[in-house]
């Protein structure tokens, strides 16, 4: 990787700008014609917000987490494969994708904010090779078992 910045922050920056511009032109969907962009009124709203306040706290928790256990890493200069990054190669992105947007959607009843994941797979999907490929340079055969043991974003045991 180059400069300083991009060591600390990674490919992040440019994998959350779509999904943050999707979010929001997804909330501003909803605002402008709720009758197409929100849930039906009530639809399952007590159920609905307590996942989703579930899944945007489990967010916040998985982001910093991994944030503390990424930069006790980095100070280190070792590759950490335990605790957040024992589930998933890429927590802090995994928390933005998998689990706040879609609590978002569900807290605010906006579904389309939902959008937000997508975008954001897809960046995910264009600029996490570039992440990867720095952590095999710089890692080597270390991370290649780490990558074959650990999925990259959704917390599921291969």
């Amino acid at each position: 990787m180059g400069s300083q910045r991009e060591k600390f922050f990674g490919q992040g920056p440019k994998m959350i700008r779509p999904a943050m511009l999707a979010a929001a032109l997804g909330g501003a969907a909803a605002w402008a014609w709720p009758s197409v962009f929100l849930f039906p009124a009530g639809f399952l709203q007590p159920l609905r917000a307590l996942i989703g306040w579930m899944l945007v706290l489990a967010a916040l928790g998985l982001y910093f987490w991994g944030m503390v256990r990424l930069l006790r890493a980095m100070k280190e200069d070792r590759l950490d494969t335990d605790g957040p990054f024992a589930l998933v190669r890429h927590p802090m992105y995994s928390a933005w994708l998998v689990f706040l947007f879609p609590g978002l959607a569900l807290v605010t009843g906006a579904w389309a904010i939902v959008a937000a994941s997508v975008a954001g797979w897809f960046a995910f999907r264009r600029w996490a090779p570039v992440e990867e490929r720095s952590m095999l340079d710089r890692f080597g055969s270390a991370y290649e078992r780490y990558r074959e043991q650990v999925p990259a974003l959704i917390p599921i045991p291969r």
